[in-house]
């Protein structure tokens, strides 16, 4: 009777052993229990274990290499590209007298290395240049002043000088159209002509209620964009208002464009020139009478 007993007993624990082993391969088969269980084992004891093995030594390089290459884009510099209209050395004298150092992409120098043949040859010769557009590294030109030289450095992916290129300024002979302009030769605008690009980075900076209050037909400003070389601020104010004399050059010739502006939105102008490190320093218009020519 007690063999039977036991019989019966070990019929249920068996009978149960394998209703429970049937119900772990169902869930194992549904959500890798064993997989996961292993897998946090490995997780908590991975600092614990020792690193060696080709795996490891692998992963090592692998994780030297990522500091190594983040260490060189650090190095690497990050001035940004100058945005603001160049049309002539004139305007990069005027530019670096207040920056030091500007750079320009390789496209952006090209279309500025064109637009004046004589000019460009005493920036860098042709075939040099012809070379380094045709090869693969050249990307931008950084471009600084040293007293009365302009470097000129040719620079590849990482910063680093392909060519270079120096530029005498005491032997660069003024533009006769800025000699013979007549916008030197009235008093009103006496020391206070600021170039294209410094009047464009300061306008920039303006709010869009006071551009319309200086140029109230920004029209003009697409037609002259190319074409304006300096802008002269009146030393005097009239009924709230302010001359500006803006010099475009059409072919050989020069033309003075006066217009009316605000007498707020000429000091907040002013301002952004003086901000940018223009000099001389320019003071606000007073009032007086107003030079009508």
């Amino acid at each position: 009777m007690a063999s039977f007993r036991n019989s019966v007993f070990f019929s249920k624990r068996l009978f149960i052993f394998w209703i429970v082993l049937i119900i772990l391969l169902a869930l194992e088969g549904f959500f890798d229990i064993f997989e996961v269980v292993m897998g946090k084992y490995l997780l908590l004891t991975n600092p614990l274990r020792p690193r060696i093995g080709r795996l490891w030594v692998e992963e090592s390089k692998d994780q030297e290499g990522l500091k190594e290459m983040s260490a060189v884009q650090t190095e690497l510099p990050q001035d940004s590209l100058y945005s603001g209209q160049l049309n002539s050395l004139e305007d990069i004298r005027a530019v670096l007298s207040i920056k030091n150092s500007i750079s320009l992409s390789k496209d952006r120098f090209l279309q500025f290395y064109k637009l004046n043949e004589k000019q460009a040859q005493k920036i860098i010769d042709p075939l040099v240049l012809y070379d380094l557009e045709r090869g693969d590294q050249w990307t931008r030109v950084r471009m600084t002043l040293n007293e009365n030289q302009i470097g000129i450095f040719f620079l590849n992916g990482y910063g680093q000088p392909i060519t270079e290129s120096f530029l005498s300024l005491s032997s660069a002979k003024p533009s006769e159209h800025l000699a013979a302009s007549k916008l030197e030769q009235d008093p009103e605008f006496k020391e206070r002509i600021v170039p294209a690009g410094t009047f464009f980075t300061a306008f920039d900076q303006l709010s869009r209620f006071h551009r319309l209050q200086i140029i109230n037909d920004p029209y003009k400003l697409i037609q002259w964009m190319d074409s304006l070389r300096r802008v002269g601020i009146s030393a005097h104010s009239s009924e709230g208002s302010v001359e500006l004399a803006f010099e475009v050059q059409m072919g050989e010739t020069l033309t003075i464009h006066r217009l009316t502006a605000s007498e707020i939105a000429a000091g907040y102008l002013i301002a952004a020139i003086n901000r940018s490190g223009y000099s001389p320093k320019l003071a606000l218009p007073v009032p007086g009478e107003v030079s009508n020519e």
